[in-house]
């Protein structure tokens, strides 16, 4: 968001700050045998940083057209860009969604028909009514620039009334949605919705003449702080969530079965406000994290299944584990 209370200016720094005394009371760590230097220290630093022109960073998707790219496009008040993007945030193509305006775009996903969902779902007071997810076409050239229409719209309408949400991915031809958490400092369990229409809701309510709720309630799950981001694997059986302090990484052994399974693992992470999730395309199951600093960073697999805090600079102590 472009407005963020100071409350969470401070509780970000005063984690930070901790974080890093416990890095540097750690012992150096020697680069494991084998492992190549520029993999080594991008694993413990940063791993890229996004174009200047993504202002805000709010969310990430990798392409499933075009290996190697990814979309990203910036919070509310930026241009009606998506910005095409390899894993380090490097821009190779920047195109303009036509006809409409960056209300409060917060996240972005690819469906099973290839197609780029952003959600214009962000509501920081609860009270926007014009909240949706608009569909455009995925370009085939991506690394060129132009402009793209948008196919559909999906009204984004809640049981319940108006929600703020920053998270939305795509499973099975089913668009999904989980809603920010509310409070900072306490937990409040958080709402998985499911998208009950693919194309506009217009359809009207007889009770009170109002438009039908578009999406309804599947699961809740308490995180600790906000949901900023999600994404899930290609497969089906990973969904990584990301708070201001936290990755959750859920494992479904059904792919057909519950999102938000019980003893996720959860990684403790100080990359900065994080609003951009993405498993990498690689398959390896790494996760890309981009906050709106605009920085990269990525997440191998193997330290959120060890449920390792992951602070950017920091040496870890066993070095061993990481080859």
């Amino acid at each position: 968001m472009t407005s963020r209370s100071t409350a969470c200016a401070a509780f970000l720094t005063m984690l930070t700050a901790s974080a890093t005394l416990s890095a540097q009371s750690r012992p150096p760590a020697t680069q494991p045998a084998g492992v190549a230097d520029p993999v080594w220290r991008t694993r413990h630093t940063l791993y890229g940083t996004l174009d200047r022109r993504i202002r805000e960073c709010s969310g990430i998707v990798a392409s499933r057209r075009h290996p190697g790219i990814y979309w990203a496009l910036s919070d509310s008040g930026n241009t009606a860009d998506l910005f095409a993007i390899h894993d380090t945030g490097d821009a190779v193509g920047v195109w303009t969604v036509e006809g409409v305006r960056n209300v409060d775009w917060e996240a972005i996903a690819i469906d099973d028909h290839g197609r780029i969902l952003i959600g214009d779902i962000g509501d920081n007071e609860c009270k926007r009514r014009d909240t949706r997810l608009l569909i455009v076409a995925e370009p085939a050239q991506p690394e060129a620039s132009g402009r793209l229409p948008v196919q559909d719209a999906i009204d984004v309408r809640y049981p319940e009334g108006p929600r703020n949400a920053e998270a939305l991915f795509a499973c099975g031809g089913e668009l999904l949605v989980i809603e920010k958490s509310l409070g900072l400092f306490g937990s409040a369990a958080a709402i998985l919705y499911s998208v009950k229409s693919i194309g506009p809701a217009t359809q009207q309510s007889a009770a009170d003449n109002q438009p039908s709720p578009s999406l309804r309630a599947l699961e809740k799950f308490t995180f600790a702080g906000p949901v900023t981001a999600a994404d899930q694997s290609r497969d089906g059986r990973r969904l990584a969530v990301s708070t201001y302090t936290s990755l959750y990484v859920f494992k479904r052994p059904d792919a057909a079965g519950r999102f938000l399974t019980e003893s996720p693992f959860v990684m403790p992470m100080l990359c900065g406000q994080v609003e951009g999730i993405a498993f990498h395309h690689d398959g390896s199951g790494d996760i890309l994290l981009t906050n709106e600093q605009r920085s990269v960073y990525r997440v191998p697999r193997r330290w959120y299944e060890s449920e390792r805090a992951y602070v950017p600079g920091a040496i870890l102590k066993n070095t061993a584990e990481q080859r």
